[in-house]
């Protein structure tokens, strides 16, 4: 039985070596990783014992599912403001937010177009990882016009009516250890966050057309690429 798992072994990275041999270049610092991976494959940890609140050591999946949730419950949650000065900071915030909100109500939903997707969906990047739903980069882009068309009909949906699909409310999270302290504690593990990929393209829209309203102006540098508000200081 081990003689024929060393033999299976030997053929797998035969074929790894033969699919190298092909590609052209050469093996280069950006494909080092891609080698790699092909080579020894991923490395998968398996579910470790963690410590809840009380420092109690939980086995089960059911309670280290808990104890990430109560972590990043409190990672993420709204913190209490205790002293005056953070009352007036918080109370002049929700002031702001409230008159943005206000002002975006009367304004006309942004109108996005056949084009703007089209460059977010050209520009998404290959073999990432799925979303909670088991969409991938790769499908949008095969989608070709079709996909288009259905994206621009959600997402001018979405800016008339000013409401998020319910399933981009939901994340994935993988966590991954850190190399320092110990395993059973979840602050020594980074949450690794996989949002909706079709909220991804979303984004990126939005982002192209605000960039396009804020880089309107030559002498606009803040919330620009490639540009400082300090490019501005001997002006």
């Amino acid at each position: 039985m081990e003689e024929e798992e060393k033999m299976k072994e030997g053929r797998r990275l035969q074929g790894v070596i033969r699919d190298i041999s092909k590609e052209k270049g050469g093996i280069n610092e950006e494909k080092f990783w891609e080698v790699r991976r092909k080579i020894v494959g991923r490395n998968e940890e398996g579910i470790t014992a963690m410590l809840n609140s009380e420092g109690k050591k939980v086995e089960s999946k059911e309670e280290i599912l808990e104890v990430y949730e109560e972590f990043y419950k409190v990672l993420f949650g709204k913190k209490k403001a205790n002293t005056e000065e953070e009352k007036d900071t918080e109370k002049n915030i929700e002031e702001k937010l409230q008159k943005i909100l206000k002002k975006g109500k009367e304004q006309q939903p942004l109108k996005i177009e056949k084009i703007d997707i089209e460059k977010a969906v050209k520009n998404l990047k290959m073999k990432k990882a799925k979303d909670e739903n088991g969409w991938q980069n790769e499908m949008i882009k095969a989608g070709g016009e079709v996909m288009v068309k259905s994206l621009q009909k959600m997402f001018n949906k979405i800016m008339t009516e000013g409401k998020i699909p319910k399933q981009w409310n939901k994340m994935g999270i993988k966590s991954v250890y850190k190399g320092k302290g110990s395993r059973s504690e979840v602050k020594n593990r980074r949450g690794i966050f996989l949002t909706n990929n079709i909220s991804k393209v979303f984004e990126k829209v939005l982002m192209e057309k605000t960039r396009e309203s804020v880089e309107g102006s030559r002498w606009q540098c803040g919330g620009r690429s490639g540009r400082l508000t300090r490019d501005n200081w001997m002006i």
